[in-house]
């Protein structure tokens, strides 16, 4: 029974990791900005469904995920969750080569 909780996770983990891609892409775009949306939040809690502290989340994981080079590698094969990713987002931008 682990195995599926386990297996489950992993699938959560793998879409929450192409949603930060993808609200990554809109803000490079702007592309969020339609129908009066104010910011990215607003925009993923009408579209996802989101509630406003998870929009943020997600939001902030898009925004930074280029700036640490090695992590969103993991977050996007699946081991890290949304909540994992959140602190090393916090972290200053990384000066590697």
């Amino acid at each position: 029974m682990s195995d599926v909780t386990a297996d489950l996770a992993g699938q959560l983990n793998l879409l929450h990791a192409r949603l930060t891609v993808h609200v990554a892409e809109l803000l490079a775009s702007d592309s969020w900005q339609i129908g009066g949306m104010r910011s990215p939040t607003q925009y993923l809690i009408w579209q996802a469904g989101l509630t406003p502290e998870r929009a943020k989340l997600v939001v902030r994981i898009a925004e930074r995920r280029h700036l640490i080079p090695t992590i969103p590698a993991l977050f996007d094969d699946g081991p890290l969750s949304l909540e994992q990713m959140a602190e090393p987002v916090k972290a200053p931008a990384c000066a590697c080569i």
